[in-house]
């Protein structure tokens, strides 16, 4: 289950070996998909391959490469009909659409973005009708990207929804499809700091709204989730205090995007890749800890929370951070979540307490004074964070490395987008970026 190599730290692959024990979370993109009859799809990445499995009731599990050669790049998602899509970009930078139609793939070519590579690559259905968005560097020296939507409806259109700047890491898109309206979530520097923005596509007008500010914190930030229900929108992500990370978790009116509450719901250290997940009236906030799934929930829609309660079985069995996307009356609501690996595909970190025990709660007034209110430029209530170097963060004798730890997953992270663009500039010709020689909806 776990190998050991003696005096080692670092994280390779999304993969975490602290003191030289491999842990069990696999950071890597994985998506499920669930038809009518309850048959799962499993779309994912390994070793430059797109590969597919499907599992079913009544037969034996099938795996096939669907391409060769693939960057990293990709996405998945299965309409009304059951008809399965993935899409993904190849190494000379070619973008392919594949589809599968009881039981067997095709492929189309989409052509390229000017030989660009995708980022945040996201396939949406709307009435069975694809969306695809994406962004692509728009000035690597200044870390400017564009925003880039292109959906069909009986023929491609093609349109530039904006442009984002980030800091030292791409954080990813959320996307909500809610009624007749895509919400595309994203972080843009606003000031000193990324803040959380929203833009809306009316799919009858066929157009974007102006972005709108959501977040206020004034803090570096990492990772996003949202979820809407009829009335309220909910955002978590990681914020840094003191370079340690801490979940923070904030609750809108839908409609005005009125902040209504707000919490830290985890311990400081390295909580990571928050997670909402709606259930039969609870809402929980679900992330990581090194090889840990933890996680707290409300029976309030976010006003109080119980926990954090820590899940035995991400001790045990390798896990990852799902894309899950169905066709059946799931009670679940959510977009995410964490999963053991083939061959149980089982949900991780919420539902029944009793599989987990309850994690000490640190001391709050290491981070927070006395959670003492502050007026915002929004006008609304926050708590206070605070950042005295006078104050130390209690730690036990393990939490010694967690600064270290961090700093070096930002610098891995760093490195594999470094070793992706020197790959593509090496297998990518000059005459790649000829548009005499490239055609497809991607073209600009």
């Amino acid at each position: 289950m776990s190998y050991i190599l003696k005096n080692f730290n670092i994280i390779i692959k999304g993969i975490y070996i602290k003191d030289g024990e491999v842990m069990s979370f696999v950071n890597e993109r994985n998506i499920l998909l669930t038809d009518k009859k309850g048959n799962v799809h499993n779309i994912y990445w390994d070793k430059a391959n797109m590969c597919y499995s499907k599992f079913s009731k009544d037969k034996e599990h099938e795996n096939i490469i669907l391409d060769e050669n693939v960057l990293l790049e990709f996405d998945g998602n299965i309409d009304e009909e059951d008809r399965l899509y993935a899409i993904y970009q190849k190494r000379n930078k070619e973008i392919i659409l594949g589809k599968c139609i009881k039981g067997t793939w095709s492929k189309d070519s989409l052509g390229n973005v000017d030989g660009l590579d995708l980022f945040n690559l996201n396939l949406l259905i709307h009435e069975n009708h694809l969306n695809i968005i994406y962004c692509t560097f728009e000035n690597k020296k200044d870390h400017k990207y564009g925003i880039y939507h292109h959906y069909y409806d009986e023929d491609w259109k093609s349109v530039k929804i904006g442009e984002i700047t980030r800091q030292n890491i791409l954080n990813p898109f959320n996307i909500i499809k809610r009624d007749e309206k895509l919400m595309l979530f994203f972080y843009d520097i606003d000031g000193e700091y990324e803040e959380v923005f929203v833009q809306e596509f009316d799919f009858e007008e066929e157009k974007w709204s102006d972005r709108r500010k959501i977040t206020n914190d004034k803090s570096a930030k990492l990772c996003l989730d949202t979820l809407v229900d009829e009335e309220s929108l909910y955002v978590t992500y990681s914020k840094y205090v003191d370079d340690n990370l801490i979940i923070k978790f904030e609750k809108y009116k839908l409609d005005t995007f009125k902040k209504e509450a707000e919490e830290l719901v985890s311990n400081i250290g390295t909580a990571m890749h928050p997670t909402l997940i709606l259930e039969e009236g609870k809402l929980w906030n679900v992330w990581t800890e090194f090889d840990k799934v933890v996680s707290s929930y409300s029976k309030d829609k976010g006003l109080t929370w119980e926990g954090p309660y820590e899940w035995k079985e991400t001790h045990e069995d390798r896990f990852y951070r799902y894309e899950y996307k169905t066709n059946r009356g799931d009670k679940y609501t959510l977009n995410h979540a964490f999963g053991k690996d083939y061959p149980y595909f089982s949900f991780l970190g919420f539902s029944k307490v009793e599989d987990a025990f309850k994690v000490n709660v640190k001391k709050k007034d290491a981070i927070i004074d006395d959670k003492e209110d502050r007026e915002e430029d929004d006008g609304t209530k926050s708590f206070l964070i605070v950042n005295d170097n006078n104050v130390k963060i209690i730690e036990d004798e393990h939490e010694g490395y967690e600064k270290e730890i961090l700093l070096l997953k930002q610098e891995v992270e760093g490195l594999r987008r470094k070793l992706k663009e020197m790959e593509s500039q090496a297998s990518n010709p000059r005459n790649q970026r000829n548009p005499r020689k490239r055609k497809g909806i991607f073209f600009r």
